[in-house]
């Protein structure tokens, strides 16, 4: 019996799941390139399994996965000629820009969970996430707040809102699943109430 429950919780978060991410991946074919649709919703069982194991999106973007396509190098002038950054350090200076932007991202999902304690998923809680993304991009290449050597570009832009959304899919489906069971007992307890037990 246990065994059927738990395969029972399994679909219905396979239903949110599916749901969520038809309605994400049109809010990003309509605002962002192409590519970020599809790469979001190519979501092979090993790269699912990665997401369903996180807890929060800080940490998760290392060195490793900042390419050079990602970025632009300014040159500075140094004494009596013009120095190019080091890519490897502005490599490591990006990682710690990208953890500042999924602090903030974790910790809009944890007020959306404050807010109310059961969450249900609505399509402008990935739009207001997915301005999150644009701009902070848009913000750090102004360099008003920060003296980076470097500027994001539309490929870091693509890869970051892939890695966010695939994760955003399956949190909002376990918050979907639990908003679920949550209405389904209060509305079984109104029925119980009602019926004078």
């Amino acid at each position: 019996m246990e065994g059927q429950s738990g395969d029972r919780i399994s679909l219905m978060h396979i239903d949110e799941y599916l749901s969520i991410k038809d309605e994400i991946a049109a809010m990003l074919s309509m605002k962002c390139e192409g590519h970020v649709s599809s790469s979001v919703v190519d979501l092979s069982d090993q790269k699912g399994q990665i997401y369903l194991n996180l807890k929060s999106l800080v940490g998760t973007v290392g060195k490793i996965d900042i390419m050079r396509k990602h970025f632009s190098v300014k040159q500075s002038f140094y004494g009596i000629g013009w120095q190019q950054e080091d890519t490897d350090v502005c490599r490591s200076q990006i990682v710690e820009v990208t953890d500042k932007l999924l602090e903030t991202i974790d910790v809009k999902l944890a007020l959306y969970q404050l807010k109310k304690i059961n969450v249900k998923f609505r399509i402008h809680y990935a739009d207001e996430i997915l301005d999150t993304i644009l701009c902070h991009i848009e913000d750090h290449n102004k360099h008003v707040t920060n003296n980076y050597k470097f500027d994001l570009l539309t490929r870091y832009t693509n890869m970051i809102s892939t890695h966010v959304f695939r994760y955003l899919m399956i949190w909002f489906a376990h918050a979907n699943v639990r908003y679920n069971k949550n209405k389904s007992i209060e509305l079984s307890n109104k029925t119980t109430e009602g019926n004078g037990n």
